[in-house]
């Protein structure tokens, strides 16, 4: 089951439940450095764009804190960033941190003892930090606790609402509300709102199938669900409605996908309408302002659409026109305002990270992936940049990755421009770190690593 819990943002901010420990801080290394490096590994320069810390070895003695992998992910609410970790006693509870490892604390014990509460969905509200959780019981329940004091008082924590076997779906701010989608394994969705209180805390639609994709614009908010109508909501029950429905395709029912913010209009994707295939939308809320961006593989083919990505005003997109293969595209929500970018040889084209007047990603024939960037209407490879890099990641006008040089293993890398030499980090100087769950927030990159020492644990790259 999932229970919703507020957090009291001054309570955040005053200190929460318990300290971080054995917190220990890393520069980055020039990687020939080492010895025994090759000539392939001298790729990065001395200069350190920033400082690289362990937030804290949460469970002590090399255990890990952050695995497996399905401990989620962070969050930003509030003006911190919230996790799950397990510290070995206590099970997978909230933490938040302030990016130092004297501000990366234990939130509080939900479910006490050592099953943990697993949570997820840090969302903020007029009253705090709402967020879910599950204690694996039978009743699923919206609770709202606030931190307070030290030395492990936690606090009181009030029950909001209740329900059998609710399980997260999808979490969202609008305004000062938390938009929350749940679903129970009888297949019973719903979608609430909630800023923070009792009274506060309603469904706002019942009955729905599986709310999903919840994506804020302006004072509204599209989100989706299975039966694949579009819908609108501004937090109100009557103000919660469908503004556009698909018919089925004759390949079968529509489905709606991966709906992206840019500005205020959220583009998706499409797939089995009118027998188009799987092509660009977008809406800014309204049924008239719902409509086919472009129908770049005319005729029934499926175009590819996918890897959405907002660049500033813009979108950038990958689709396959049927003639060139599967390229790099960017729109700006009108058909004459859709291009294509790229003519790469025919090949998969990974992550899209626009960063400053650059576009990096990663394309592939084969086995290995490579580096490319896009940049003042030009295409190339980046150079020194080791094979397979992953996770890009814009963070100001620097791109970071993780990748493999064949010497460090696989390690978190900056790179300042397309024609500098990439900054490594090497935090685990026995093997790989394997850098994981890249997230930007307030001006710096949160992520998870093993250095070797004290297993996967929460770490800070600083902007």
């Amino acid at each position: 089951m999932r229970l919703f819990v507020q957090v009291g943002i001054a309570s955040l901010c005053a200190g929460l439940v318990a300290g971080s420990t054995g917190a220990s801080a890393v520069s980055a290394t020039e990687p020939g450095s080492r010895s025994g490096s090759t000539a392939q590994s001298r790729v990065a320069q001395r200069l350190v764009p920033g400082e690289v810390v362990m937030l804290g070895d949460l469970q002590p003695g090399g255990g890990s804190s952050m695995q497996p992998s399905n401990f989620g992910t962070f969050w930003s609410a509030a003006g911190r960033v919230f996790f799950g970790a397990d510290d070995g006693v206590h099970g997978k509870e909230p933490w938040v941190t302030d990016g130092s490892p004297g501000g990366t604390v234990l939130v509080g014990d939900v479910r006490p003892g050592p099953p943990g509460s697993n949570p997820a969905y840090f969302t903020p509200s007029a009253n705090g930090v709402v967020f879910m959780t599950d204690d694996d019981r039978d009743v699923g329940q919206i609770r709202v606790t606030t931190a307070r004091g030290t030395g492990g008082d936690v606090g009181a924590t009030t029950l909001l609402a209740q329900g059998d076997d609710v399980v997260s779906i999808h979490a969202a701010s609008l305004g000062g509300l938390a938009l929350l989608a749940t679903s129970d394994f009888d297949q019973n969705p719903q979608l609430w709102r909630s800023d923070g209180t009792i009274a506060g805390t309603v469904p706002l639609k019942r009955h729905l199938t599986l709310p999903d994709d919840i994506s804020p614009i302006g004072d509204i908010a599209l989100f989706v669900d299975a039966q694949n109508p579009l819908w609108r909501t501004d937090g109100t029950v009557e103000g919660t409605r469908i503004i556009h429905k698909w018919r089925d395709g004759p390949n079968g029912s529509t489905v709606l996908l991966r709906l992206t913010t840019v500005g205020k209009r959220v583009f998706f994707i499409v797939s089995s309408v009118y027998g188009i295939g799987a092509e660009l939308w977008v809406s800014d809320g309204t049924r008239r302002g719902t409509q086919l961006v472009r129908d770049i593989r005319r005729g029934p083919r499926d175009s590819e659409v996918g890897r959405l990505t907002p660049d500033g005003p813009r979108l950038v997109f990958i689709a396959d026109d049927g003639v060139h293969g599967p390229e790099v595209w960017r729109t700006d929500g009108r058909p004459h305002g859709t291009v294509r970018l790229t003519d790469l040889p025919r090949g998969n084209i990974g992550k899209l990270a626009p960063c400053g007047s650059a576009l990096y990603f990663t394309a592939s024939r084969g086995d290995g992936a490579e580096l490319y960037v896009r940049q003042h209407g030009r295409v190339r490879r980046v150079a020194h940049v080791a094979d397979a890099p992953r996770g890009l990641t814009c963070l100001g006008d620097s791109l970071v990755f993780t990748a493999d040089d064949g010497v460090h293993g696989r390690e978190l890398y900056t790179l300042v421009s397309p024609r500098s030499r990439p900054v490594l980090h090497d935090l685990s100087p026995t093997g790989s770190s394997n850098p994981n769950r890249l997230f930007v927030a307030d001006g710096s990159l949160y992520f998870v690593a093993n250095d070797g020492v004290h297993g996967a644990e929460p770490w800070r790259l600083a902007g």
